[in-house]
């Protein structure tokens, strides 16, 4: 799997590439209008915070203290309150949609490294 790897169209890749930024700030801008919660790119759990005490929702936290922000979490919170959807949308889009995990030579074809026996124990 590693020598004939999986093929990839690069003229689509290409483009993904080129355009994730403005992708990225597209959906942001989106959810933005009416959801003031991310500063650029970034999800600022601050400004969660404060939405959240102004619509006065209870939302569970991690052992650390803080919001917790996994997906089951959210996903549960949307059921309750519905208008956190595009806020959870948002945030699973952008931290699924990682161009940087594909490795696609200049051949167009997608390669990972399996390291079969990487490890003394011959775990990879």
């Amino acid at each position: 799997m590693e020598h004939r790897s999986i093929p990839c169209d690069t003229a689509i890749y290409d483009r993904l590439v080129e355009g994730w930024g403005p992708l990225k700030t597209a959906l942001i801008a989106h959810v933005s209008r009416e959801f003031p919660i991310f500063e650029g790119t970034t999800f600022k759990l601050d400004r969660f915070e404060e939405l959240l005490a102004q619509r006065e929702v209870a939302w569970p936290k991690a052992d650390t203290g803080r919001l917790a922000l996994d997906e089951d979490t959210f996903r549960e919170q949307v059921s309750a309150y519905p208008w956190l959807a595009p806020i959870r949308e948002v945030r699973d889009n952008l931290s699924k949609l990682r161009l940087s995990s594909l490795t696609v030579g200049p051949d167009g074809r997608n390669r990972t490294l399996l390291g079969v026996f990487g490890s003394k124990i011959g775990r990879n």
